[in-house]
């Protein structure tokens, strides 16, 4: 489990890391500007960069984010969660990985 890709919809999935990232990346974010953020020491958040122009609101993402402090702005579209670099996108560890889903699944509770 490498890959955390979180819908605007709240649709979540867990996908092994592709070996080409950012043509995955580029896919699921729908986008050709993806932004990475990261968040700690072991987590990226990859968004689109024009996001705010074009797409709806993500509540999961929005509310994911604020869990780490980042209460900013709402973030628009689909976004990804990765470990490793900016460079290197690498493997979320399962603590994180169970912390992001356990996080989402709070948040659907609460939108709908």
């Amino acid at each position: 489990m490498s890959v955390i890709v979180i819908n605007a919809d709240g649709l979540v999935t867990v996908n092994d890391l592709p070996e080409n990232f950012y043509s995955f990346a580029y896919e699921q974010v729908e986008t050709n500007l993806i932004q990475p953020v990261r968040i700690n020491s072991r987590l990226i958040f990859w968004l689109d960069e024009e996001g705010s122009f074009r797409k709806a609101v993500n509540p999961y993402a929005t509310y994911l984010c604020a869990q780490f402090g980042l209460t900013a702005q709402a973030l628009y579209g689909t976004m990804m969660v990765t470990g490793g670099s900016i460079g290197t996108p690498g493997d979320i560890q399962d603590v994180d990985v169970s912390f992001i889903l356990d996080v989402l699944e709070g948040t659907k509770r609460r939108v709908n």
